[in-house]
């Protein structure tokens, strides 16, 4: 589990990502991420579409694979927020959702 401070959950900061921020496309993921000048931890949130997902447990355990894959390449980042947005990603290996997660977060 990522703890609080590593968490994007309110309403005004997504808004800011989405419109300040720029796009990062993966064949696996979208990743919307946003700067900040201060030296807070990193913020992640991870956005799946119930149309894309329909089963409840199969989108958390995608949104936790996202998440753990986040928390291994986390250590060096600072002043970021992250959402990303899986392509219907059902049935990827853990494995190649923390690659793409890399080297998304090598590319910022």
């Amino acid at each position: 589990m990522i703890p609080k401070s590593n968490r994007l959950n309110a309403k005004r900061h997504f808004k800011s990502v989405y419109q300040k921020g720029k796009t990062i496309r993966s064949k696996l993921f979208i990743c919307r991420y946003l700067r900040k000048p201060t030296d807070q931890p990193p913020r992640i949130s991870v956005v799946i579409s119930r149309k894309k997902v329909p089963g409840a447990v199969e989108r958390n355990l995608i949104r936790r694979r996202y998440k753990a894959a986040f928390k291994n390449c986390m250590q060096g980042l600072s002043g970021i927020d992250l959402i990303f947005i899986p392509n219907g990603s059902q049935g990827q290996e853990f494995k190649e959702i923390a690659r793409g997660v890399e080297e998304c977060l090598k590319n910022l």
